[in-house]
């Protein structure tokens, strides 16, 4: 099945629902998931990453990502709680331009909003 906005860069806007800091374009953390290859790829706000990402239905789960490893002194803690929740999606849901990515427990980990 293909994820309804493949092939589109989502802006991480806010993490466990508290709000992410607006950054400069090139340090924005961000998501794009590829349709074709079943790739995801983005950013934390200093490094890239990259992994895999199945969905059926509405489950959604991201598998392994690796990232880089420059430092970031001001985005750590942002671009580390991105990628742990990324790691805990189970399930989105999609409401306009929001992704909203659920934990398996149901908790909201991660929203981001369409570019675009």
């Amino acid at each position: 099945m293909t994820f309804p906005f493949a092939d589109v860069r989502f802006r991480l806007v806010a993490l466990d629902g508290v709000n992410v800091p607006e950054l400069p374009e090139s340090r924005q953390p961000h998501l794009v998931l590829d349709a074709k290859g079943g790739r995801a790829a983005g950013s934390g706000g200093c490094n890239r990453f990259t992994g895999t990402y199945e969905l059926e239905g509405e489950r959604l789960s991201f598998g392994p990502l690796s990232a880089g490893r420059k430092t970031c002194p001001n985005g750590r803690y942002v671009e580390s709680a991105f990628l742990k929740a990324l790691e805990e999606t189970a399930r989105y849901r999609l409401e306009g331009d929001a992704l909203a990515l659920l934990a398996a427990d149901g908790r909201l980990v991660a929203t981001l909003t369409r570019k675009g």
